[in-house]
C-alpha cells in the first residue's frame, strides 16, 4: 500500500496513560508570582538547585467570621515558607488578635513540614505535611495537609485538606467534649494571569462542611468563604502584593454549636465579611519568578 493510503495506528489506553504522565511531569511555565493565593498552600515546584523561600505578612479584618479565616475584627500576621530542600517545604505562621474580646489567647502559631511527592519541575504538585497549632483558644492541635494543584500556561488550581485534631485540658474536658474529633478544613482556588505581573482568581474555604448531613454538628453547623483575589508582581522585583474580599456565608445550624475555639464565632449566625491584604518577599529571587525563571 502507498505510504499516503496507510491507515494511521491507534494508541490503546497504556499510550494513553504514559501521554498523560509525560504532560503532569512536562516543565511548568513561568507564572511570574511568588505566591499565588492567600488561604490555600502550594508548594514550590522549582528544578533549580537551590530551593525558594517566602516571608510575608497579612492583615485582615472580618465580622462574622469562622475559625479557618481568622478571629473577630483586627488580625496581623507573619509567615514564611522555607524551602528545605527540592522536596521539603517548612511552613511557620503566627497571629495576634488585639480585637476579639471572646478569644482566650491573643496569640496563635503554627508550624508545618510538607513532603512534595511528584518530581520538581513539573506541573501537578502533591504534597503531604503535618504540624501543630496552639490556636486562640489556647488549645494545641495536631495538623496534617495535603496539597494539590497544577499549572497552565498562565492559569493555576489548587486544592488544600487540612485535618486538625484538638488535645483538651483536663480542666477543659467539658467544653472540648463537644469540639469534633476530627476537624476537617477545605480551602481552593483558581488564578489566572491576565497581564505581566497581574493576576484574578477566586478562593475559597469551607469548614465543618460535615453540617450538611449531621444535625448536631459539634461547632455550629457548615460554614463557607468565597471570594476574589488580587495578585500584583512587579516584573523582575521579588515582592507581590495579594488583595482578597470574601463573603462569609453560615449555611448550617447545629442544634448543639459548641465553643471549643473560645470564641464568640462559633455560635454566630448571619452572613460576615473579611478583607485581607499580604505582602510577600521571595528570598534569593530577584527578578525571578519561584521557578528560577526570569520574570517576564
Amino acid at each position: 500500500m502507498p505510504p499516503l493510503l496507510r491507515r494511521p495506528r491507534r494508541f490503546g489506553a497504556p499510550a494513553s496513560a504514559a501521554a498523560a504522565l509525560v504532560i503532569a511531569s512536562s516543565p511548568p511555565p513561568a507564572v511570574a508570582q511568588t505566591r499565588t493565593f492567600l488561604y490555600t498552600v502550594v508548594t514550590p515546584t522549582s528544578a533549580t538547585p537551590t530551593p525558594r523561600s517566602l516571608v510575608y505578612t497579612d492583615l485582615a479584618y472580618g465580622e462574622r467570621m469562622f475559625a479557618a479565616v481568622g478571629p473577630e475584627h483586627l488580625e496581623p500576621r507573619v509567615a514564611a515558607q522555607l524551602g528545605l530542600s527540592r522536596r521539603v517545604t517548612l511552613l511557620v505562621q503566627a497571629g495576634w488578635a488585639p480585637a476579639d474580646d471572646a478569644v482566650r489567647n491573643r496569640l496563635s502559631g503554627q508550624a508545618e513540614a510538607l513532603l512534595s511527592i511528584l518530581p520538581a519541575g513539573s506541573r501537578a504538585t502533591l504534597a503531604l505535611g503535618t504540624g501543630a497549632m496552639r490556636d486562640y483558644g489556647g488549645t494545641f492541635v495536631a495538623l496534617g495537609r495535603v496539597v494539590a494543584a497544577y499549572r497552565w500556561n498562565r492559569s493555576e488550581l489548587a486544592a488544600n485538606l487540612r485535618f486538625e485534631h484538638a488535645f483538651a485540658a483536663a480542666a477543659d474536658a467539658g467544653e472540648f467534649a463537644r469540639r469534633d474529633p476530627l476537624d476537617v478544613i477545605t480551602t481552593a482556588g483558581l488564578m489566572q494571569e491576565v497581564g505581566a505581573g497581574l493576576s484574578i482568581g477566586v478562593e475559597t474555604i469551607g469548614e465543618d462542611l460535615e453540617g450538611f448531613w449531621e444535625a448536631d454538628e459539634a461547632e455550629g453547623g457548615a460554614k463557607l468563604m468565597i471570594g476574589p483575589t488580587l495578585s500584583v508582581r512587579p516584573p523582575g522585583l521579588p515582592w507581590q502584593l495579594l488583595l482578597g474580599v470574601g463573603a462569609i456565608f453560615h449555611l448550617t445550624y447545629s442544634t448543639q454549636p459548641g465553643t471549643a475555639s473560645g470564641a464568640a464565632r462559633d455560635l454566630t449566625t448571619g452572613q460576615g465579611y473579611v478583607v485581607r491584604a499580604s505582602v510577600t518577599y521571595q528570598l534569593g529571587a530577584a527578578g525571578r519568578d519561584r521557578d528560577g525563571l526570569a520574570a517576564p
